[in-house]
């Protein structure tokens, strides 16, 4: 039995600073097109992936620049898959907070707090873990011909 193919992978790292969000944004727009998503997948994917590195500047390292925050891409045959890696505070607490949301229902959302659900919604899988002093969110989302 032939082992399967290793995945197509890239790496990215910034510094914690927001005006460095919109590289990471770029870069997963371009690896959601090379894999053939459409442009409202490419979006979705691009926004959940740029809310999760908000979401490290923000709340794991409090807004303090310096640091560094990976985003680790994989192309699988069946899917791609984003890991979201930093060594500021952990997430626990926000990752088992369940909120429930659709992309179709705007109407009295309080402001706030819904990144993480909205990174749920749109991502077909979605985990964390601490791995020694780095927290790991994996974000995965099927290709279009894995279905």
């Amino acid at each position: 039995m032939t082992p399967p193919p290793e995945p197509k992978s890239i790496i990215l790292s910034i510094e914690s600073r927001w005006e460095n969000i919109s590289l990471v944004g770029v870069a997963v727009q371009a690896v959601c097109a090379y894999v053939g998503f459409s442009e409202l997948d490419s979006f979705q994917v691009q926004l959940a992936v740029v809310e999760s590195i908000n979401n490290v500047v923000k709340h794991a390292y409090g807004e303090q620049s310096g640091q560094e925050a990976k985003v680790a891409i994989k192309i699988f045959p069946d899917r791609i898959s984003f890991q979201i890696l930093d060594t500021g505070k952990t997430m626990e607490s926000m990752y088992q907070e369940k909120k429930e949301f659709s992309l179709t229902t705007r109407a009295n959302l309080p402001e706030g707090g819904w990144g993480l659900c909205i990174i749920r919604t749109i991502m077909d899988k979605v985990t964390y873990e601490t791995v020694g002093d780095t927290n790991v969110l994996t974000l995965d989302k099927y290709l279009p011909q894995a279905g």
